[in-house]
């Protein structure tokens, strides 16, 4: 059964070389692949009703960075599959094999003559892990993958990460000013007058102040200290009531 295909991805970290059986395990690792950062072709998450198979595989192939082969004794004697090595094989793109299951090395078949030069990594121990992709093995693997990708790319998703924090960063710094201007305002006084007054007057001295401006300012000043000294009387005259 076909997955419904996802964005087209035309130059992929990593290209995952499977024979059907072993469909299960493979998309378990496309996932943790993908959770880790990693933009994979997979056969069933880029095939579309339609589409050329060989030519999609050829675009896979070509625009990837790694690739890695699934080796089973289906696999080895499967045509697709040997095609898609061979392709790897003729471009020089780096293959790394990942043994499924417990079979000699090489597997025998068209396919041995590539597979022989290269070192594999051995999931076949415990098979449970090809549904987990957890462990040492999987470490390696990990390890394996990244030494292809070009370090300028590692680079370049280290400067887009840091953005995301900056920008994360002045968003909270940018809150934490507003709530201190906002609870610098709510200490001014509280006669609406007063805080109309002291506004204004902020305002006015967001730039030099020419004369009429100055004056502006004296009579505003002028108005804010009979204000306060109206309160002060208030309170005076509201304390003797009391007593």
């Amino acid at each position: 059964m076909y997955l419904q295909a996802e964005t087209q991805v035309i130059s992929p970290d990593v290209f995952i070389s499977y024979q059907w059986g072993k469909q299960k395990e493979i998309m378990a690792l496309y996932q943790r692949l993908t959770s880790l950062g990693f933009t994979c072709w997979l056969d069933i998450r880029q095939m579309g009703g339609g589409d050329s198979l060989y030519d999609k595989i050829d675009r896979g192939v070509r625009g990837c960075k790694v690739m890695l082969s699934s080796v089973t004794t289906k696999y080895a004697l499967s045509a697709n599959c040997r095609r898609e090595v061979s392709l790897a094989d003729a471009l020089k793109k780096p293959i790394i094999p990942l043994l499924m299951e417990k079979i000699d090395w090489p597997p025998s078949g068209p396919m041995s003559m590539v597979l022989t030069q290269l070192l594999y990594v051995n999931f076949s121990k415990d098979e449970t892990v090809q549904l987990s992709w957890e462990g040492k093995y999987f470490d390696e693997l990990l390890h394996k993958i990244r030494n292809h990708i070009p370090d300028n790319e590692k680079t370049d998703f280290l400067s887009e990460t840091n953005q995301v924090k900056d920008s994360k960063t002045e968003i909270l710094q940018s809150n934490s000013g507003n709530q201190k201007q906002t609870d610098q305002f709510m200490e001014k006084p509280s006669s609406p007058k007063a805080t109309l007054v002291l506004v204004q007057t902020e305002k006015s001295h967001t730039s030099p102040p020419n004369h009429e401006q100055r004056k502006k300012i004296q009579s505003t000043q002028v108005e804010v200290k009979k204000i306060q000294s109206t309160q002060e009387e208030e309170k005076k005259s509201s304390t003797c009531c009391i007593l």
